[in-house]
């Protein structure tokens, strides 16, 4: 089963390429290096150019494949509709037999 890691973009991980030190990073990222991942399935409300260049960036810091998915929100705290985005990015599989890992602390998070 591959391991994967759903996640939402936050401004923290959108900051992290200009980042100094390892503890700007951004959770993201962190998890990334942390933990043998095969894909990384994130989810962006952000302009496309500026999540096209962090997913570029990361892709640097992990072998995983990285795939983006960016989405128009009518509100930051949508949470139906995030779930609705999320779920859409796992193309295929059983769900029951995910194993999610969320970072986001304000998004959904199942284990």
């Amino acid at each position: 089963m591959p391991r994967l890691l759903l996640s939402w973009i936050g401004q923290v991980d959108l900051n992290a390429p200009a980042a100094s030190s390892r503890a700007e990073l951004g959770p993201i990222a962190r998890t990334a290096e942390a933990r043998p991942f095969d894909e990384l399935h994130l989810l962006c409300n952000y302009p496309a150019a500026q999540a096209r260049a962090y997913v570029k960036w990361l892709q640097a810091r992990t072998p995983a494949k990285v795939v983006l998915t960016v989405v128009r929100l009518g509100t930051p705290t949508d949470l139906t509709r995030k779930l609705a985005r999320l779920l859409l990015v796992v193309r295929q599989g059983d769900f029951k037999k995910l194993k999610l890992i969320d970072v986001s602390a304000a998004d959904v998070s199942t284990k």
